[in-house]
């Protein structure tokens, strides 16, 4: 007796990658002897257990560790370009990369832009709203900006720094919380608190990345009793919000003759934050004006796949008059 077997591909074909696993099993279906076979008829005529390459180490991972994974992300920025004079704007785009991007929508609304100069203090941060897992926006550069090797530094909100509080006062400025704790004396620290998970929930939202409560000597500490509240003491503090986004802008040529006798000399040409191709030539078309000088231009073309990882490509133009 021959044992049948029959193979029906509901989709017309069935996608392998290089190690022979079938990506779209769904339209592959197979009945008969085949339909009900067991590993061991799988395996060569040849086999002999008891190798030691016939065991694979399994990783267990615990139900929190799991929980955790299921928040991580990652953000992919790019740039314009890699150099700036003294009052340009950096254009930049982030792409958000999660490790399940079915909860995206409960994972980081905000992310936090922080450029960093060449004495690696932090000159501005900005705040920008994440849009479908996309930031498109910019940081304007002030005039007096100092030359040097500068850098953007990304976070999402849930990665963002904890809450610092120094005997009942909420730092939240620009400084990182190590360089808070760094300029204070050890012999005047009395005792500090660390809250985490759902202990820092009396907090609010600003503790949602825990909390560090520090009570010096020469502060208040909680084992005095405070009965009611000066008004005259309270502090007006100033929440940062969303930076409002600037819109880039280029010259329109078309049919126009320039008789402008300001010279054309931008750096940046062209900046198109989001660009999608054809769906069926993977094709896309983009059209821009050149400056006045006649020279060559590098195009850059960056982004992410539907995957989320990045791509890059390079192409350099001539322009002549």
């Amino acid at each position: 007796m021959v044992p049948v077997s029959n193979i029906e591909l509901t989709w017309g074909y069935v996608e392998v990658n290089q190690n022979g696993i079938i990506l779209n099993p769904k339209s592959l279906i197979t009945s008969g002897h085949m339909g009900t076979s067991r590993v061991a008829d799988l395996l060569p005529y040849d086999y002999v257990p008891g190798n030691a390459g016939d065991f694979v180490p399994l990783k267990l991972f615990s139900k929190e560790q799991l929980n955790l994974d299921r928040l991580q992300e990652e953000v992919y920025l790019h740039t314009d370009k890699s150099y700036y004079y003294p009052g340009e704007v950096i254009w930049f785009k982030g792409y958000m990369k999660y490790n399940y991007p079915e909860i995206l929508d409960s994972l980081s609304a905000v992310l936090y832009v922080d450029l960093i100069g060449p004495d690696r203090k932090v000159v501005q941060t900005k705040m920008f709203p994440i849009d479908s897992g996309h930031v498109a926006e910019d940081i304007a550069l002030p005039g007096s900006v100092q030359a040097g090797n500068y850098c953007l530094r990304e976070k999402p909100l849930y990665q963002e720094i904890p809450l610092l509080i120094i005997d009942g006062i909420a730092f939240n400025g620009s400084e990182g919380v190590a360089d808070i704790i760094s300029q204070l004396s050890i012999s005047n620290i009395l005792r500090i608190d660390v809250f985490k998970f759902g202990s820092a929930a009396a907090f609010g939202a600003r503790g949602a990345n825990g909390v560090i409560a520090i009570y010096t000597r020469n502060g208040t500490t909680p084992s005095k009793q405070v009965k009611g509240y000066d008004k005259s003491l309270f502090q007006l503090e100033t929440i940062q919000g969303f930076a409002r986004p600037l819109k880039f802008k280029s010259p329109n040529y078309n049919g126009v003759l320039k008789t402008n006798a300001e010279p054309d000399s931008r750096s940046t040409i062209y900046w198109a934050p989001s660009v999608n191709t054809n769906p069926q030539t993977g094709e896309a078309v983009v059209s821009f004006y050149a400056a006045d000088l006649e020279t060559k231009y590098r195009v850059v073309v960056e982004g992410v796949t539907l995957s989320g990882e990045p791509i890059h490509a390079e192409y350099f133009i001539k322009v002549l008059k």
